[in-house]
């Protein structure tokens, strides 16, 4: 069975998606990172939120890890030279907040002519 780490909290709907696969997952939303590195230790992905950091200590404790994937734009709370060292791939989602940047940015045009 696969084990995943999640950084963030699931509602009923999300947990549901987990119902027929076999998949075992860990929650841990608090920011102990001792809890964060110990799950970690025997987990085959985790899906990073910015509470944490993989570290290339963490990431040298966990033998099975093959998928680090961050919920945000950048990635800088993964070592990914350690992890590329080690054949983890590191995923992020580079457009997640364009549009949020961009209407943003416009409402400071906005503000700044009025």
């Amino acid at each position: 069975m696969k084990k995943i780490v999640l950084t963030k909290k699931l509602n009923a709907e999300m947990e549901a998606l987990f119902d027929d696969v076999d998949v075992k997952y860990a929650n841990v939303t608090e920011g102990d990172a001792t809890v964060f590195a110990k799950e970690l230790a025997d987990a085959d992905a985790v899906l990073l939120s910015t509470a944490f950091k993989v570290t290339a200590d963490i990431i040298e404790n966990s033998p099975k890890l093959k998928v680090i994937s961050r919920t945000g734009v950048g990635v800088d709370n993964v070592d990914v030279a350690a992890a590329s060292k080690k054949g983890i791939m590191v995923l992020n989602t580079p457009a997640a907040n364009s549009l949020s940047v961009a209407e943003h940015a416009l409402a400071f045009i906005g503000a700044l002519s009025k």
